[in-house]
Protein backbone atom coordinates (compact mmCIF):
# COMPACT_ATOMS: atom_id res chain seq x y z
CA UNK A 1 0.00 0.00 0.00
CA UNK A 2 2.87 2.34 0.83
CA UNK A 3 4.44 1.77 -2.60
CA UNK A 4 1.07 2.51 -4.25
CA UNK A 5 0.79 5.80 -2.35
CA UNK A 6 4.32 6.71 -3.41
CA UNK A 7 3.43 5.91 -7.01
CA UNK A 8 0.33 8.12 -6.81
CA UNK A 9 2.38 10.96 -5.32
CA UNK A 10 5.04 10.65 -8.02
CA UNK A 11 2.37 10.57 -10.70
CA UNK A 12 0.61 13.66 -9.28
CA UNK A 13 3.93 15.51 -9.05
CA UNK A 14 4.75 14.64 -12.64
CA UNK A 15 1.34 15.80 -13.83
CA UNK A 16 1.70 19.08 -11.88
CA UNK A 17 5.06 19.66 -13.54
CA UNK A 18 3.46 19.09 -16.94
CA UNK A 19 0.61 21.43 -16.00
CA UNK A 20 3.05 24.12 -14.88
CA UNK A 21 4.98 23.72 -18.14
CA UNK A 22 1.84 24.22 -20.20
CA UNK A 23 0.76 27.28 -18.22
CA UNK A 24 4.19 28.90 -18.45
CA UNK A 25 3.48 29.48 -22.14
CA UNK A 26 1.84 32.73 -23.33
CA UNK A 27 -1.89 32.51 -22.63
CA UNK A 28 -2.85 32.48 -26.31
CA UNK A 29 -0.79 29.31 -26.75
CA UNK A 30 -2.43 27.34 -23.90
CA UNK A 31 -3.89 23.95 -24.78
CA UNK A 32 -7.07 24.26 -22.69
CA UNK A 33 -8.13 20.67 -23.31
CA UNK A 34 -4.78 19.45 -22.02
CA UNK A 35 -4.99 21.72 -18.96
CA UNK A 36 -8.53 20.55 -18.22
CA UNK A 37 -7.54 16.87 -18.44
CA UNK A 38 -4.42 17.32 -16.29
CA UNK A 39 -6.47 19.14 -13.65
CA UNK A 40 -9.09 16.39 -13.59
CA UNK A 41 -6.55 13.56 -13.33
CA UNK A 42 -4.68 15.30 -10.48
CA UNK A 43 -7.94 15.62 -8.53
CA UNK A 44 -8.81 11.98 -9.27
CA UNK A 45 -5.42 10.75 -8.03
CA UNK A 46 -5.72 12.72 -4.80
CA UNK A 47 -9.35 11.67 -4.32
CA UNK A 48 -10.65 15.21 -4.05
CA UNK A 49 -13.33 17.24 -5.76
CA UNK A 50 -12.54 20.61 -7.40
CA UNK A 51 -14.44 22.55 -4.70
CA UNK A 52 -13.24 20.70 -1.61
CA UNK A 53 -10.80 21.93 1.00
CA UNK A 54 -8.47 19.20 -0.19
CA UNK A 55 -8.36 20.76 -3.61
CA UNK A 56 -7.44 24.11 -2.06
CA UNK A 57 -4.61 22.54 -0.07
CA UNK A 58 -3.53 20.66 -3.19
CA UNK A 59 -3.30 23.91 -5.06
CA UNK A 60 -1.27 25.37 -2.19
CA UNK A 61 1.18 22.47 -2.38
CA UNK A 62 1.42 22.88 -6.15
CA UNK A 63 2.09 26.58 -5.74
CA UNK A 64 4.86 25.91 -3.23
CA UNK A 65 6.39 23.33 -5.53
CA UNK A 66 6.29 25.57 -8.60
CA UNK A 67 7.75 28.44 -6.57
CA UNK A 68 10.60 26.21 -5.38
CA UNK A 69 11.47 25.20 -8.93
CA UNK A 70 11.77 28.90 -9.91
CA UNK A 71 10.44 28.58 -13.47
CA UNK A 72 11.56 31.15 -16.00
CA UNK A 73 8.76 33.68 -16.40
CA UNK A 74 8.67 36.13 -19.29
CA UNK A 75 9.36 39.58 -17.83
CA UNK A 76 8.05 41.67 -20.71
CA UNK A 77 4.42 41.58 -19.66
CA UNK A 78 1.79 44.27 -20.15
CA UNK A 79 0.90 45.78 -16.78
CA UNK A 80 -2.81 45.12 -17.25
CA UNK A 81 -2.19 41.39 -17.72
CA UNK A 82 -3.76 40.09 -14.55
CA UNK A 83 -1.67 37.09 -13.42
CA UNK A 84 1.72 35.43 -13.74
CA UNK A 85 1.85 32.02 -15.37
CA UNK A 86 2.96 30.24 -12.19
CA UNK A 87 -0.08 31.46 -10.25
CA UNK A 88 -2.41 30.51 -13.06
CA UNK A 89 -0.97 27.00 -13.14
CA UNK A 90 -2.22 26.08 -9.67
CA UNK A 91 -5.47 27.97 -10.15
CA UNK A 92 -6.34 25.59 -12.96
CA UNK A 93 -6.37 22.50 -10.70
CA UNK A 94 -9.98 21.32 -10.64
CA UNK A 95 -11.34 24.47 -12.28
CA UNK A 96 -14.16 24.59 -14.82
CA UNK A 97 -12.44 25.99 -17.90
CA UNK A 98 -15.61 26.01 -20.00
CA UNK A 99 -16.56 29.29 -18.35
CA UNK A 100 -13.15 30.74 -19.33
CA UNK A 101 -12.93 32.05 -15.77
CA UNK A 102 -10.55 30.35 -13.37
CA UNK A 103 -10.95 31.15 -9.66
CA UNK A 104 -11.69 34.78 -10.45
CA UNK A 105 -8.69 35.13 -12.77
CA UNK A 106 -9.48 36.42 -16.26
CA UNK A 107 -8.44 34.11 -19.08
CA UNK A 108 -8.14 35.50 -22.61
CA UNK A 109 -10.38 33.54 -25.02
CA UNK A 110 -8.84 31.93 -28.07
CA UNK A 111 -8.17 34.54 -30.74
CA UNK A 112 -7.79 37.42 -28.24
CA UNK A 113 -4.43 39.04 -27.56
CA UNK A 114 -3.12 41.31 -24.82
CA UNK A 115 -1.83 44.58 -26.29
CA UNK A 116 -0.63 47.84 -24.83
CA UNK A 117 -3.66 49.41 -23.19
CA UNK A 118 -6.14 46.58 -23.61
CA UNK A 119 -7.22 43.46 -25.48
CA UNK A 120 -7.43 42.99 -29.23
CA UNK A 121 -9.01 40.42 -31.56
CA UNK A 122 -9.18 40.02 -35.33
CA UNK A 123 -12.47 39.38 -37.10
CA UNK A 124 -11.03 36.55 -39.20
CA UNK A 125 -9.92 34.69 -36.07
CA UNK A 126 -6.24 35.10 -36.93
CA UNK A 127 -3.45 36.91 -35.11
CA UNK A 128 -3.02 39.78 -37.55
CA UNK A 129 -0.19 38.23 -39.57
CA UNK A 130 -0.60 37.12 -43.17
CA UNK A 131 -1.17 33.45 -43.82
CA UNK A 132 2.26 32.41 -45.13
CA UNK A 133 0.84 30.18 -47.87
CA UNK A 134 3.04 30.29 -50.94
CA UNK A 135 1.59 30.10 -54.43
CA UNK A 136 1.94 26.37 -55.10
CA UNK A 137 0.81 27.06 -58.68
CA UNK A 138 3.64 29.52 -59.35
CA UNK A 139 5.64 27.20 -61.64
CA UNK A 140 2.54 26.28 -63.65
CA UNK A 141 1.62 29.95 -64.06
CA UNK A 142 5.15 30.82 -65.16
CA UNK A 143 5.15 27.99 -67.70
CA UNK A 144 1.93 29.29 -69.27
CA UNK A 145 3.16 32.89 -69.20
CA UNK A 146 6.44 31.92 -70.87
CA UNK A 147 4.47 30.24 -73.66
CA UNK A 148 3.00 33.67 -74.40
CA UNK A 149 6.44 35.28 -74.27
CA UNK A 150 5.34 37.67 -71.50
CA UNK A 151 7.58 39.31 -68.92
CA UNK A 152 5.03 39.98 -66.19
CA UNK A 153 4.61 39.87 -62.41
CA UNK A 154 3.33 36.67 -60.78
CA UNK A 155 1.81 36.44 -57.27
CA UNK A 156 3.96 34.50 -54.82
CA UNK A 157 1.06 34.27 -52.35
CA UNK A 158 -2.30 32.58 -52.84
CA UNK A 159 -4.40 32.27 -49.64
CA UNK A 160 -4.82 28.85 -48.12
CA UNK A 161 -7.93 27.07 -49.35
CA UNK A 162 -7.94 28.66 -52.82
CA UNK A 163 -7.49 26.28 -55.74
CA UNK A 164 -6.67 26.91 -59.37
CA UNK A 165 -10.03 26.15 -61.00
CA UNK A 166 -9.55 27.37 -64.56
CA UNK A 167 -7.05 28.73 -67.07
CA UNK A 168 -8.40 30.70 -70.03
CA UNK A 169 -6.17 31.61 -72.95
CA UNK A 170 -6.77 33.23 -76.31
CA UNK A 171 -4.73 35.19 -78.80
CA UNK A 172 -4.07 38.23 -76.59
CA UNK A 173 -5.03 37.35 -73.01
CA UNK A 174 -4.28 34.78 -70.33
CA UNK A 175 -6.50 34.30 -67.26
CA UNK A 176 -5.96 32.30 -64.07
CA UNK A 177 -9.00 31.76 -61.82
CA UNK A 178 -8.57 30.72 -58.19
CA UNK A 179 -11.65 29.98 -56.11
CA UNK A 180 -12.72 29.08 -52.58
CA UNK A 181 -16.48 28.54 -52.38
CA UNK A 182 -17.89 31.95 -53.47
CA UNK A 183 -14.55 33.77 -53.30
CA UNK A 184 -12.66 34.28 -56.56
CA UNK A 185 -9.21 35.61 -57.39
CA UNK A 186 -8.53 36.33 -61.07
CA UNK A 187 -5.02 37.06 -62.35
CA UNK A 188 -5.32 38.53 -65.84
CA UNK A 189 -2.60 39.24 -68.42
CA UNK A 190 -2.88 41.04 -71.76
CA UNK A 191 0.01 40.76 -74.17
CA UNK A 192 -0.68 43.19 -77.01
CA UNK A 193 1.31 43.25 -80.24
CA UNK A 194 3.07 46.40 -81.40
CA UNK A 195 0.32 47.25 -83.88
CA UNK A 196 -2.46 47.26 -81.27
CA UNK A 197 -3.95 50.72 -80.73
CA UNK A 198 -7.23 49.93 -78.99
CA UNK A 199 -8.33 50.69 -75.45
CA UNK A 200 -8.40 48.93 -72.10
CA UNK A 201 -11.51 49.28 -69.94
CA UNK A 202 -12.49 48.52 -66.34
CA UNK A 203 -16.14 48.04 -65.33
CA UNK A 204 -16.86 50.17 -62.26
CA UNK A 205 -19.57 52.26 -60.63
CA UNK A 206 -17.04 54.46 -58.84
CA UNK A 207 -14.56 57.05 -60.01
CA UNK A 208 -12.31 56.58 -56.98
CA UNK A 209 -9.13 55.27 -58.57
CA UNK A 210 -5.89 55.19 -56.58
CA UNK A 211 -2.24 54.89 -57.55
CA UNK A 212 -0.53 52.05 -55.69
CA UNK A 213 3.15 51.13 -55.84
CA UNK A 214 3.72 47.37 -55.87
CA UNK A 215 7.36 46.31 -55.76
CA UNK A 216 8.42 49.21 -57.97
CA UNK A 217 5.48 48.94 -60.41
CA UNK A 218 2.61 51.42 -60.63
CA UNK A 219 -0.83 49.86 -60.26
CA UNK A 220 -4.19 51.60 -60.39
CA UNK A 221 -6.68 50.22 -57.88
CA UNK A 222 -10.40 50.40 -57.19
CA UNK A 223 -12.15 48.94 -54.15
CA UNK A 224 -15.93 48.62 -54.29
CA UNK A 225 -18.60 46.08 -53.33
CA UNK A 226 -16.05 43.76 -51.70
CA UNK A 227 -14.04 43.66 -54.91
CA UNK A 228 -10.48 44.73 -55.62
CA UNK A 229 -9.65 45.79 -59.17
CA UNK A 230 -5.97 46.44 -59.76
CA UNK A 231 -4.10 46.81 -63.04
CA UNK A 232 -0.68 47.81 -64.27
CA UNK A 233 0.04 48.89 -67.87
CA UNK A 234 3.67 48.72 -68.94
CA UNK A 235 4.31 49.10 -72.66
CA UNK A 236 1.96 46.74 -74.49
CA UNK A 237 1.51 44.48 -71.44
CA UNK A 238 -1.34 44.69 -68.93
CA UNK A 239 -1.27 42.83 -65.60
CA UNK A 240 -4.58 42.72 -63.72
CA UNK A 241 -5.75 41.39 -60.37
CA UNK A 242 -9.50 41.14 -59.75
CA UNK A 243 -11.04 39.64 -56.62
CA UNK A 244 -14.68 38.91 -55.77
CA UNK A 245 -16.25 38.36 -52.33
CA UNK A 246 -12.86 38.36 -50.62
CA UNK A 247 -11.79 40.72 -47.85
CA UNK A 248 -9.79 43.75 -48.92
CA UNK A 249 -6.96 42.79 -46.56
CA UNK A 250 -6.64 39.36 -48.17
CA UNK A 251 -6.81 40.87 -51.66
CA UNK A 252 -4.05 43.33 -50.72
CA UNK A 253 -1.82 40.46 -49.59
CA UNK A 254 -2.13 38.89 -53.02
CA UNK A 255 -1.56 42.24 -54.75
CA UNK A 256 1.61 43.06 -52.81
CA UNK A 257 2.98 39.56 -53.41
CA UNK A 258 3.22 40.26 -57.15
CA UNK A 259 6.84 40.27 -58.23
Amino acid sequence: MKSLENFDKQMADQLRAELASECSKPSDEWDLDKIRELSKVICDIEGISPDSEGAASGRKRALDRIGAEKPIIRRRRIKRFTAAAACLAVAFVGADLTSRQVLGQGVLPAGYHAVMGGIQTFLDGGDGTPDPHENIYYDLMKEKIDEYGLDVMIPTYIPKGFELEQIEADGISLNFYFSKQKEIINIHYYGLDDNYSGSFGIASDTRDVYETQVNGHLFYTIKEDQQLKAWCIEGKTVTGLFTYNTSYSLADEVLYSLE
